[in-house]
């Protein structure tokens, strides 16, 4: 992934080059937040959090891993109701983009 004009998007890179493209440019639908390869290895798929907010984990003041939702208008970071079970784990958002899940 790669930060564009303050948004993630899909990009790849050529190993031996260094020189990358960027692959999405869609800005309405939100920045990329999670890629992964298909079976076959011909197509990325990816998901989008909802434009303005991107999800991360933080370590709390528990000292927890904890998703947060971090407001790029305000660069606020707001808690959300999901303590991961190590900050290893996987986790996603719903196909909306309004509701965290982890695997």
């Amino acid at each position: 992934m790669a930060m564009v004009d303050n948004q993630t998007q899909v990009a790849m890179m050529k190993p031996g080059s260094g020189s990358w493209s960027v692959l999405t440019s869609d800005r309405t639908r939100g920045g990329a937040s999670s890629i992964s390869w298909t079976l076959d290895g011909t197509r990325v798929l990816l998901t989008r959090t909802p434009a303005g907010a991107l999800i991360v984990l933080r370590i709390n003041e528990e000292r927890l891993p904890q998703l947060f939702r971090h407001r790029r208008s305000s660069q606020a970071f707001d808690p959300l109701d999901a303590i991961l079970p190590t900050q290893w784990a996987n986790a996603r958002v719903t196909p909306d983009g309004t509701t965290p899940v982890c695997d």
